[in-house]
């Protein structure tokens, strides 16, 4: 009985100390109505209010990712989940490959000049994809 319970601790405790990387810093944390949009390499997780990153996204991410892989001269393999959110108010990205490979995106909003945004979001994405390959 004695061994049951303290394998049963050293799983709890396994889980808990484990809990971080399986929650990705809560970037959807307080999100409604979330939202997938699936392409051939990419579902495009976002809330919406970050509907206008992820329509962006969506048009140019395919073809993003064949022209990096035909740059590196490798056969795209990735099937990729790009998180969008706006927690955080300063725009910026990071790719993860823990405990899968995923982009996370924190969406600022529109700006003004909307052609000005979607060339940084392009760039953000491209950067952050050529990581992940």
């Amino acid at each position: 009985m004695n061994k049951r319970r303290l394998f049963a601790v050293i799983c709890l405790f396994m889980l808990c100390s484990w809990a971080s990387v399986f929650a990705h810093q809560g970037v959807m944390a307080g999100a409604d109505k979330l939202r997938v949009t699936q392409t051939q390499w990419f579902d495009i997780i976002y809330a919406e209010e970050n509907a206008a990153t992820a329509k962006i996204l969506y048009e140019k991410a395919d073809d993003i990712y064949l022209q990096i892989a035909a740059d590196y001269g490798i056969e795209p393999f990735l099937h990729i989940p790009v998180v969008i959110t706006s927690t955080v108010e300063q725009f910026n990205a990071f790719m993860t490959n823990t405990p899968y490979t995923a982009i996370v995106m924190y969406d600022t909003g529109a700006v003004p000049d909307l052609s000005f945004f979607s060339e940084t979001v392009v760039a953000t994405f491209t950067h952050e994809l050529t990581h992940a390959l």
